[in-house]
């Protein structure tokens, strides 16, 4: 549904949808923060899962995971640091998580492969079994069968939906919360166009450029050839960076291309591994004055603790999820302004 749709028409659609979720049973959406973008690298720091039938929520749980997080900045997410150490570790929520799962007949996520690829992970180093619902259902691969965005990121789908964007953002629970909104609207967007009619039609979207985890383990929709030596490419010119800056913006753009298209955000080759996101930075002039009023700006109203250094990516994260006051954020929007970007990081996989 989009944020213009209304009317009668829009609500029988709407109530369609729950009924047909209604009779996928119970739904499970799973969201985890973690310290990186591949499994191998990093941990789960926050894990949340709550179970809908049709558009109401039965149970849910969320927690924090003690887990390996050094350097902090790490982290890509908003979990507070300070708390992990006296969180508990996996392996103690685990066999919550692992019953939650089993309970479900539908898992849903926003890049749902992500999360289950960690989750396989932690439950393998936890020594904990637990089994995953044929059904799978990703937010990004109903997006792209109802709607034509150019962004499918989880706060581009809640705009385009008109879902609101539940508070704080990158923290487990909350973006649960928001996934499960945005998979309803999907839903509801679907059947709207006659793309689903009854639960078999949604069913059949399940795995579509998902993984599955399973008891016997994960399987990975083949990556295009072309693309896996575009990521060795990439990953060849980044050890020349220096050298080849030129050549590798150009290779950059092509992996972010290949990215949207197969509907990840991570690639691998066979020598390496890449991975391509989005985020908002606060850019501004590389100069020490202007760092030195950023941070009075900030001290002024309280806020430099939250910062401690004029870095774009924690000062857009402020801006956006903090509520600066009008006249902070007036005299910030004067050193420097918000831009999205998209980086491309490579991984050696040798």
């Amino acid at each position: 549904m989009t944020a213009t749709a209304s009317g009668p028409a829009a609500a029988i659609c709407r109530a369609r949808a729950v009924e047909l979720v209604r009779r996928l049973g119970d739904v499970c959406v799973v969201d985890v923060e973690t310290t990186a973008l591949s499994p191998s690298s990093g941990r789960v720091v926050e894990v949340a899962v709550a179970v809908f039938r049709g558009a109401d929520m039965v149970a849910s749980f969320s927690s924090l995971v003690r887990g390996t997080v050094e350097p902090p900045s790490m982290l890509r997410n908003a979990v507070p640091t300070e708390a992990l150490p006296d969180a508990p570790a996996f392996g103690e929520v685990a066999p919550i998580l692992a019953a939650f799962l089993a309970r479900a007949d539908v898992v849903v996520g926003q890049n749902i492969a992500f999360d289950l690829a960690f989750l396989k992970a932690e439950f393998a180093r936890a020594g904990v079994e637990a089994s995953i619902p044929d059904t799978v259902l990703d937010t990004i691969g109903l997006a792209k069968s109802s709607m034509r965005l150019a962004h499918h990121d989880l706060a581009s789908l809640a705009d385009a939906t008109g879902v609101a964007v539940q508070r704080p953002q990158h923290r487990a629970l909350a973006d649960v919360m928001t996934e499960f909104e945005v998979f309803m609207a999907l839903v509801t967007e679907l059947v709207r166009c006659g793309k689903v009619g009854c639960a078999d039609d949604l069913v059949a979207f399940s795995g579509r450029g998902v993984r599955r985890m399973k008891e016997g383990g994960a399987t990975t929709p083949d990556v295009p050839e072309e693309v896996a030596d575009l990521v060795d490419g990439l990953g060849r010119l980044a050890e020349e960076r220096e050298r080849l800056t030129g050549e590798i913006g150009i290779a950059e753009r092509g992996i972010a291309e290949a990215c949207e298209q197969l509907g990840r955000k991570a690639v691998a080759g066979k020598e390496f591994f890449v991975s391509s996101y989005e985020y908002d930075t606060w850019e501004h002039p590389n100069d020490d004055a202007v760092r030195e009023r950023v941070k009075e700006v900030l001290s002024k109203v309280g806020l430099w603790d939250a910062v401690a250094e004029v870095n774009g990516y924690l000062l857009a994260r402020l801006i956006a999820d903090s509520g600066v006051a009008e006249p902070a954020l007036a005299e910030l929007e004067a050193l420097g302004r918000l831009r999205r970007v998209t980086r491309v990081r490579v991984h050696p996989t040798r």
